[in-house]
């Protein structure tokens, strides 16, 4: 996929790939909160999971209104019917999990939760993670937005290591395995888009 490719993918797509953007975003604060045992970060994680499953069902449906709904378990399974890559993640129980913790947003809302755990980033990373991988979007369009664009932010020689991708990264053993392929899967997409960069090409 070229880079004239790509761009045109993005215009199609564009209401899902606002939301994968800040999706990213909010799993790299949702993850700097919980690691320094902040609650708010549970709420946080929350949105994360609800903005990457609307970019799903967004990508079924570009011109399809963004659903106003923030019920994870309901989100989920329509995401599920339309891509069935993502039912053998078992996220079910994850989605219902965080949904219960979007209810902390206010403190005198009937369904806040009895029981949180700051420790519940590993599953949220659980889903976040697997959820990106199982985007339904071309690698290399998957590769230059969203959480992969943080993640690779650094692979660029003349970048540092941004505050999203630290957070994102650190302690995080649900991308840990993984991070070899998105290594390379970075450098393919971008000697694809970029053929005449020779640095590229000595990686």
């Amino acid at each position: 996929m070229i880079d004239r490719d790509v761009a045109d993918f993005a215009r199609k797509n564009q209401k899902a790939m606002l939301l994968l953007l800040t999706a990213s975003h909010d799993y790299a604060a949702a993850r700097c909160l919980l690691l320094n045992g902040l609650f708010s970060g549970l709420p946080l994680g929350a949105q994360a999971i609800e903005k990457l499953l609307k970019a799903a069902i967004l990508f079924a449906d570009p011109v399809k209104a963004v659903d106003k709904t923030h019920n994870l378990s309901s989100l989920l399974v329509r995401a599920e019917c339309l891509f069935p890559s993502l039912k053998p993640l078992s996220l079910g129980a994850i989605a219902s999990e965080f949904f219960g913790y979007y209810q902390m947003r206010y403190p005198d809302n009937p369904n806040y939760p009895s029981h949180a755990s700051t420790g519940k980033f590993r599953d949220l990373d659980t889903m976040v993670i697997g959820l990106n991988f199982n985007l339904p979007c071309p690698r290399n369009v998957k590769m230059r937005s969203g959480l992969f664009a943080e993640l690779t932010h650094s692979l660029n020689h003349l970048n540092d290591v941004s505050r999203a991708e630290r957070w994102i990264k650190q302690d995080n053993l649900a991308l840990a395995p993984h991070w070899m392929s998105i290594e390379h899967d970075y450098f393919e997409t971008m000697r694809e888009l970029y053929p005449d960069n020779p640095e590229l090409h000595h990686r």
